[in-house]
């Protein structure tokens, strides 16, 4: 008896601090926008980066996100910042640099914390 109800509890824990947020299907959508110029400083000289087209598409279990004409693609955690905004964290496999979005349902924008020296991107729902 002892043990079933030691596997009972157990399983319980697992299932209880396992469970994560999920996005809505209607969220599960392609946000785009423009990536605006930016300048890197390589020491003795300053290179500027042109502006680019960017689009992130959020797939049940997947993220992509394609700048320019190079596509990136990986999983997703969410997290719940407040009751409208949604934290995005993607692992994207070809960089290895972690992906951070924040999604706003309100105004179905979705916020691209770009990696220095990029600049933030507010990308709309594509309809």
């Amino acid at each position: 008896m002892k043990i079933i109800v030691f596997l009972f509890a157990t399983s319980f824990a697992f299932v209880a601090f396992g469970q994560t947020v999920k996005l809505k299907k209607k969220y599960l959508k392609a946000y785009d926008g423009t990536l605006p110029s930016y300048s890197i400083n390589l020491g003795e000289e300053i290179v500027k980066v042109n502006s680019e087209y960017l689009k992130v598409t959020l797939k049940k279990d997947s993220l992509f996100v394609l700048v320019g004409k190079v596509k990136y693609g990986g999983t997703y955690k969410v997290e719940k910042i407040t009751k409208k905004e949604y934290k995005i964290t993607g692992a994207m496999e070809e960089t290895g640099i972690p992906a951070l979005f924040f999604l706003d349902l309100k105004n179905k924008t979705l916020l691209r914390k770009g990696v220095f020296p990029q600049p933030e991107v507010l990308l709309q729902k594509v309809e």
